[in-house]
């Protein structure tokens, strides 16, 4: 058996396999010993022993001023392989994921609070434009925007600057509070008061974020998902596409 190939095919470069069983052979040596019986390159030698160290193959101690390696117990590598081995399974479902074309597992953050709102409203923002999107999707309730009236039109005023056009859908009963949706770069429409739900919604990225301050308390929850996303965003644009200006 060529210990060497049979490392290699445990996931050990060419020059980790060769210099971990000299070194298995010597006991312990220098990085110029090592690289010697291995015919390496010391600097490259000494590269590898860092790396074995970091995997726990390999202890550097000091003897008589000079830097000695030593190897660990060989049952090392299996609990090297074992690590690597939990990794992979908690990527695991992320990779087949990928694979299938589906979204990873969603994610979900609530805030509460007026402080919690204006985190979320700031998520909007540097999402956008991390992301270099320009355009946002809003569900708005007034009474959600009456929580925050200096931080909202700032906060508007910002969305603006950034060059972010708005598509919206209004309760009915705000159309007469032209100050609370007019400005530039929004396209509003207007919900019959029937079919109004008690919260706010804007759709960003591949974010939702949700606005309700019912019971007594105010809560802003994030939902990330590109697959939901998309499928809220078609509702909303098939409920846009069909109201009044």
């Amino acid at each position: 058996m060529n210990i060497a190939t049979t490392l290699a095919k445990l996931g050990f470069s060419e020059n980790e396999a060769k210099i971990y069983v000299v070194l298995l052979k010597m006991l312990e040596g220098t990085v110029f010993q090592i690289a010697k019986r291995a015919e390496i390159p010391r600097t490259t030698t000494y590269a590898t022993l860092e790396l074995l160290k970091a995997q726990g193959l390999v202890t550097a101690f000091r003897k008589n001023n000079v830097q000695y390696f030593t190897p660990e117990n060989p049952k090392q590598i299996l609990t090297m392989l074992k690590h690597k081995e939990e990794i992979l399974n908690e990527l695991l479902p992320t990779l087949q994921a990928l694979s299938m074309g589906t979204d990873v597992q969603p994610s979900v953050k609530m805030f509460t609070g007026t402080q919690g709102m204006k985190l979320a409203f700031e998520d909007i923002l540097d999402t956008l434009e991390k992301e270099d999107q320009r355009i946002l999707y809003a569900a708005a309730f007034p009474d959600v925007m009456d929580a925050l009236p200096k931080y909202y039109h700032s906060w508007v005023k910002r969305r603006e600057e950034l060059g972010v056009t708005t598509k919206m859908i209004l309760p009915e009963s705000s159309r007469d509070r032209r100050a609370f949706y007019e400005g530039h770069n929004r396209q509003v429409r207007f919900m019959p008061e029937p079919y109004l739900f008690q919260c706010a919604m804007d759709i960003y990225g591949n974010k939702i974020v949700f606005f309700s301050l019912r019971e007594g308390m105010t809560y802003s929850v994030i939902l990330e998902s590109p697959t939901i996303a998309e499928a809220f965003l078609k509702f909303f644009l098939f409920a846009f596409d069909h109201l009044p200006e």
